[in-house]
């Protein structure tokens, strides 16, 4: 009854914040759908260098703290590292995701090793039940898929309430659950104390000690044989099994174009492979629990204690779908939901606990393999956080292990299940109600976005995958050369998300979405255009357009190649051989300008050396010019200026 009601209120409360999302993706709405960024911010991944600072250590400490939390749990602890990397180190949100996957992968690969050499609490079987993780391994990873998918629809502040009404009705519900556990050891203890009493005298002597050894004693297996007794290969090869087919599935469709045929077909894959594995479990259940009931044997098949008819292995496949697509949604894996799940079914704590963990380690390793192909995380980093985290899962599972050994109360890892989510569910709130209230104060769309336009890359992508070349499908190659000469002009430029016109540095709208995808506009025109949901192969002005439209494209070509370029006029240097040329290309910049200065210095001094010469010799011409003048001023000054000859003055 208790789940029941459980479900309805996760039921009801999704209904409600998905129906509100829809009101608000009406076109009244404003068309803007992401965050409105400054020019200065950039497309590129942050990555912080690794170097000693506070902010290393206080991200050490709490990783090591939500490692091994989470991994006692049976959760990860995804929710707290995502918001401790990008709030405290400085990551991105999608570098701090794939890091917290790394982080999760180890915490559980040291926690399934030390659950491995650790024996049942109460029966003499493995302590991991493989039953239950085939069962729901498949569908996890199927629903992880979907969500993951989802993610890119649903806008963030729907999110973000999806993430505070799970989180805090699994919380609230696991700790209801540890309290009546709790109860119930402390019945036990008490039964126990008035049974230890009827055995001690009025002075407090012992008569008869309760706790006496068997007759037969038990046999007490090393470390190893534990761990290949834990371990069931047959099981364990079938999750591997899918495993690799799950992995193959999404690096092939990481390499196809979004929305394509191809796509679409890799997509669907993955359903008959999960559901394959899922029917084979299911109907190994379905029929060991037949067998019994007609034999009278109402022992349960596996840890958990519900009767696996065709109802309730159908509830398990729904549950773990919704699971696994809550999840991938929310970026926090199933851990959130699988563990709680397993206490709902009854499976002791300490079995769930380990259970959970182990098919987190399948789910968290496949998503650290992608991201790792795809370079989302800095290898450093994600490395030195990883091994703080095996060390957490290890010590985490030994301190609690040994609490309850001490306090003989199982219902500890319970308390520590809620909290871990309690915790993830006020950090990732708080985050993401703040980013949701900016959006607010920017009128931003508030709606549910388009899958195929919201994935639309400007960089085409054929659509077929580089590994079906096989199937005669190829793709045209091209020069190292100017590939190379091409990828350096793209980095001086962008496109545009929409027309796909080229957008230079300083230019442009940039928009981020809730998912941190960035989005980057030449202008408001295509902004609201992408918003709006229009086709830009409809439109004549964009670059899809005419790729489509080849003719186009031709008519442009014929017209640029009619256009005529005058040269400049270039003349031939005379005098110089190919060895003096290239002797001039191969000289330094130092000797060339030395050379340069040290010519025009001469045509200087030659200049100056000329007007020199013309000024001298003008001078002297003038020094001449002036000796002959005053040479005839002065024999015409030194005549006799007495009278003339003939006497008389007068005519004659």
């Amino acid at each position: 009854m208790a789940t029941s009601g459980f479900l309805l209120y996760l039921l009801s409360a999704s209904s409600i914040a998905i129906l509100s999302a829809l009101y608000l993706s009406s076109p009244s709405s404003s068309p803007s759908s992401s965050f409105v960024l400054s020019d200065s911010l950039s497309t590129d991944k942050i990555w912080p260098d690794l170097e000693l600072s506070w902010r290393l250590v206080v991200a050490t400490v709490i990783g090591f703290l939500g490692s091994a939390c989470g991994t006692v749990g049976g959760v990860g602890g995804g929710g707290i590292f995502v918001p401790m990397l990008t709030l405290i180190i400085g990551f991105d949100t999608k570098s701090a995701a794939a890091i917290s996957k790394c982080m999760i992968m180890g915490a559980s690969s040291s926690s399934v090793w030390y659950n491995l050499r650790v024996a049942h609490p109460t029966k003499d079987v493995p302590i991991i039940d493989h039953d239950l993780a085939l069962l729901f391994q498949p569908m996890l990873m199927l629903g992880i898929t979907v969500g993951v998918s989802l993610s890119v629809v649903f806008p963030y502040w729907l999110i973000t309430v999806l993430i505070i009404i799970l989180f805090i009705g699994t919380s609230s519900r696991s700790f209801f659950k540890g309290i009546e556990m709790w109860k119930e050891e402390t019945i036990l203890k008490k039964e126990f104390a008035k049974q230890s009493e009827t055995f001690v005298n009025s002075r407090g002597e012992l008569l008869i000690d309760v706790e006496y050894d068997p007759l037969i004693p038990k046999e007490q297996k090393t470390a190893l044989e534990l761990m290949c007794f834990n371990l069931r290969w047959k099981r364990t090869s079938i999750l591997l099994v899918v495993w690799i087919s799950f992995l193959i599935l999404q690096v092939v469709k990481n390499d196809v174009a979004v929305c394509s045929p191809w796509y679409w077909i890799l997509f669907s894959l993955q359903f008959p492979v999960a559901f394959a594995v899922f029917g084979y479990e299911a109907r190994k259940l379905y029929n060991e629990h037949k067998k019994r009931m007609e034999a009278g044997n109402l022992e349960h098949i596996c840890e958990a204690s519900i009767g696996w008819t065709g109802t309730h292995l159908a509830f398990c496949a729904l549950c773990g779908i919704v699971g696994g697509t809550v999840g991938g949604l929310l970026g926090s894996g199933g851990g959130f939901v699988l563990g709680p799940l397993l206490l709902e079914i009854g499976v002791v704590p300490q079995v769930a606990s380990a259970t959970a963990t182990f098919v987190m380690m399948f789910s968290s390793s496949l998503s650290v393999v992608e991201f790792y192909l795809l370079h989302r995380f800095p290898i450093p980093f994600a490395l030195y956080l990883t091994s703080v985290s095996v060390l957490a899962g290890f010590w985490g599972q030994f301190f609690v292990r040994k609490m309850i050994a001490i306090l003989r109360r199982a219902s500890l890892i319970v308390f520590v299940l809620s909290g871990v989510i309690f915790a993830s569910a006020i950090t990732m709130g708080i985050v993401g109600v703040s980013k949701s209230i900016s959006m607010i104060h920017n009128h931003e769309f508030m709606g549910f976005l388009d899958f195929c336009s919201s994935q639309y890359t400007s960089n085409y992508t054929y659509p077929f995958p580089r590994q079906f070349s096989f199937l005669g499908f190829r793709r045209p190659r091209r020069n190292r050369g100017v590939a190379t000469a091409a990828a350096a002009m793209v980095l001086k430029t962008e496109l545009c998300r929409f027309s796909g016109a080229k957008i230079y540095p300083g230019r442009g709208i940039r928009f981020i979405r809730a998912d941190s995808q960035v989005f980057l506009f030449a202008n408001s025109k295509c902004k609201r255009y992408f918003h709006n949901k229009l086709k830009p192969s409809k439109l004549t002005w964009t670059a899809m357009y005419r790729k489509q439209h080849k003719k186009d494209i031709a008519q442009e070509a014929v017209k640029k190649r009619r256009r005529t370029t005058k040269k400049p006029y270039s003349r031939s240097i005379v005098g110089a051989t190919l060895e003096v040329i290239q002797k001039k290309r191969a000289e330094k910049p130092e000797v060339r300008d030395a050379a340069r200065e040290a010519a025009l210095r001469e045509i200087k001094e030659r200049i100056k050396k000329t007007k020199d010469e013309k000024k001298a010799k003008k001078a002297e011409v003038t020094a001449k010019t002036q000796k002959t003048q005053n040479k005839a001023n002065v024999g015409r000054g030194a005549a006799p200026k007495g009278p003339k000859l003939g006497g008389g003055g007068g005519k004659r």
